[in-house]
């Protein structure tokens, strides 16, 4: 195994704001060709010590879950061109304490993220990138994709005790999610990616955005776009 994945080997466990033990292998900052490879090698190396959980056949990815039936596959399709990539699924995140694994699918101007909930079967698409609340009752979902818009902006939150049961979701326009902070149960601070009106630069901007829960529901507001 070449150093660069090794290394990132011995640091995929993790602790993570939830205080639920996260493994993942942090490949997101690499070029494609070498985060495929990190991400391969690294779905091959969990799924050794997980195999109750997952197992690769090929081109296929198999999530096994712990309800009779709940077992899902996930299937790469083949590239057919040059410029046509296919969709490549591959898990990059696994959660033993909540029993949860992260995929994702990238392809040609496709990129979608799903969780799978192990205890019951369940799937949800959560847009990229996945946050758990520091009780461990939450997951939420987010992306932010203003400028290409190859991938869906958007937030949702899914109650992981109720068999990730949605809460809520927003799909603005306007803005996109690239980050989110838990400030307590009931909030939830956004960072977006924005264009401001009468700015000074073109190009996107940083935003700000809040989650609030208020009477049973999660109501987005307190929405900015810095110049």
């Amino acid at each position: 195994m070449p150093q660069l994945f090794s290394l990132i080997i011995l640091l995929v466990t993790a602790v993570s704001a939830s205080g639920a033990t996260k493994l993942s292998a942090n490949c997101d900052h690499l070029p494609d060709k070498e985060r495929n490879d990190c991400e391969a090698t690294f779905e091959q190396e969990l799924g050794l010590q997980y195999s109750k959980y997952f197992e690769r056949n090929g081109d296929n990815l198999v999530l096994k879950a712990e309800a009779e039936g709940g077992s899902m596959t996930f299937t790469n399709i083949p590239s057919s061109s040059f410029s046509d990539y296919g969709d490549h699924y591959r898990l990059v995140a696994f959660y033993p304490d909540l029993k949860i694994s992260h995929i994702r699918v990238s392809g040609w101007e496709n990129f979608q993220s799903f969780v799978f909930q192990h205890t019951y079967g369940t799937v949800k698409n959560v847009l990229w990138k996945v946050v758990i609340s520091p009780n461990d009752k939450l997951l939420v979902g987010f992306n932010g994709d203003i400028e290409t818009g190859w991938s869906q902006n958007g937030v949702a939150i899914y109650s992981i005790d109720l068999g990730l049961n949605p809460l809520v979701s927003y799909y603005p326009d306007a803005f996109g999610i690239t980050d989110i902070k838990f400030v307590d149960s009931k909030e939830i601070g956004l960072t977006t990616t924005c264009y401001a009106e009468n700015a000074d630069t073109i190009g996107p901007h940083i935003g700000t955005a809040k989650l609030k829960l208020s009477d049973s529901v999660w109501q987005i507001g307190q929405i900015s776009c810095n110049e």
